[in-house]
């Protein structure tokens, strides 16, 4: 019985270094004064629920949101939301280092593209599921947003 244990747990380990080792930051190939995505297109952007490798932290103040990536690369999906109404995303997406797009994702389109580098927001009616996505190619970036539904 112990020897089962611990080849599971050999199997276990190799299996997760194998993981943690394949996973990869995507290299920023476009120059360090242009923050636009490069490798990451927009169809993958719809169409992942979060692929991604990265060091975050995030902060909550009330209402509103914090972010900070140390290292971002891939898709994350920041929030959701499941309703049909009226909703108000205001955003700032400060990117330091690498590439980074912000986008509102609903019903499979891309219905917003937020500006990097400065203060944004999105008003419209939504139906159904919709997905704030960040986007990163090896990106620090501090992102703030907060959210109101049903305005």
């Amino acid at each position: 019985m112990k020897k089962i244990k611990a080849i599971s747990l050999v199997i276990l380990s190799l299996i997760m270094a194998f993981t943690l080792t394949s996973c990869a930051h995507i290299k920023d190939t476009n120059g360090k004064d242009d923050y636009s995505l490069n490798t990451i297109t927009d169809e993958e952007i719809i169409n992942s629920t979060s692929s991604v490798v990265s060091t975050s932290i995030g902060i909550q103040k009330g209402d509103e949101y914090t972010y900070k990536f140390g290292k971002i690369s891939g898709v994350k999906v920041i929030t959701t939301f499941d309703f049909t109404g009226y909703l108000l995303v205001e955003t700032n997406l400060e990117i330091t280092k690498g590439n980074a797009k912000l986008v509102l994702v609903n019903d499979g389109k891309i219905i917003k593209t937020f500006n990097n580098n400065q203060a944004d927001n999105y008003f419209g009616r939504i139906s159904g599921k919709c997905y704030l996505k960040l986007a990163g190619e090896s990106a620090k970036v501090t992102l703030t947003i907060e959210a109101k539904q049903g305005v």
